[in-house]
């Protein structure tokens, strides 16, 4: 069982000081897990590194000390059900895959650089850790004054299939020719990326890397316009009846040219696909309609 060791900076909890302080009267040695920081789901963000070398006396001593002592059964018991509470609500997200060892050692120096956590999208937590990436503007710690913690969409879109789907020339032209619409609607301009994607294919159909490209922004818009509900569900609603939002209609969810939930609409396929990788639900769920398509995200995971 790991020896979990929480930083001031994750502001632990009474409860999980005292896993804290039973790990460390059990330990003698093995790898320990260093909590960093929180997410903005309070689950803990942690990293594995060397564990401290106890001497041999240290050790000795310690071992007595559980020998002798009739209370050491009873903190054995506590540490190792705390221990499972901790790992059924899933609090524990360890960030080994996207860090190095080094890069470790600069998180637990400079836990405060991880604080764009709380600006993550609402959603990041229902996409695999492994669709992520963490970046650091200097390995040197005390150079170190920003990381950026993100969702590395050509990761994530490359696990997407997207063959059959077609997108013909008179669709991608009406787009061009459509209103940019209002920046400050979205955290990005969507209409004018779509536009800026289009702007060099000129054959009679979207080649694939326009294709592509087309299915990162498609995801960036998913996560992005995420938003809670009161009840405590997450969904994202996509418009499609606006002169603003063509781009969405005509490149993802064309209803003239087939049913939404087939295979023909770039939309409803990546729809699809996220369903079959596990980050989406059953798409019994999501609501299609003429003026608008609403997804709708898993609950929430413990």
């Amino acid at each position: 069982m790991p020896h979990i060791i929480f930083s001031d900076y994750s502001k632990p909890s009474f409860l999980e000081k005292t896993v804290s302080f039973l790990d460390s009267c059990f330990y003698l040695e093995g790898k320990q897990t260093y909590v960093v920081a929180r997410d903005p789901q309070d689950r803990f963000l942690s990293v594995t590194v060397p564990g401290k070398t106890l001497s041999t006396c240290e050790k000795v001593l310690k071992i007595i000390s559980w020998v002798l002592i009739p209370l050491t059964i009873i903190a054995l018991a506590l540490r190792n059900l705390l221990h499972a509470y901790l790992s059924y609500k899933g609090r524990i997200v360890c960030l080994d895959s996207l860090v190095s060892a080094e890069e470790r050692q600069l998180l637990i120096s400079c836990p405060d650089v991880l604080q764009n956590i709380r600006r993550l999208p609402l959603i990041y937590r229902f996409l695999p850790l492994e669709d992520c990436f963490i970046s650091f503007d200097s390995t040197d710690s005390s150079k170190l004054k920003n990381m950026s913690f993100w969702v590395n969409y050509p990761k994530l879109s490359s696990k997407i299939n997207l063959s059959g789907i077609q997108i013909p020339l008179y669709k991608r032209k009406k787009v061009k020719k459509s209103p940019q619409g209002d920046p400050s609607d979205f955290p990005i301009n969507f209409p004018m990326l779509c536009r800026e994607i289009l702007k060099n294919e000129s054959d009679n159909i979207l080649s694939h890397g326009g294709m592509e490209k087309l299915t990162r922004l498609f995801l960036a818009f998913l996560i992005y316009k995420s938003q809670k509900n009161a009840d405590g569900t997450i969904q994202t609603a996509i418009p499609l009846g606006r002169p603003d939002t063509l781009w969405a209609k005509l490149l993802f969810f064309d209803y003239s040219d087939e049913d939404p939930l087939t295979q023909g609409l770039l939309g409803s396929r990546v729809l699809k696909e996220l369903e079959r990788l596990g980050i989406l639900g059953s798409a019994e769920k999501h609501f299609y309609s003429a003026n608008k398509v609403i997804i709708y995200w898993p609950p929430r995971k413990v």
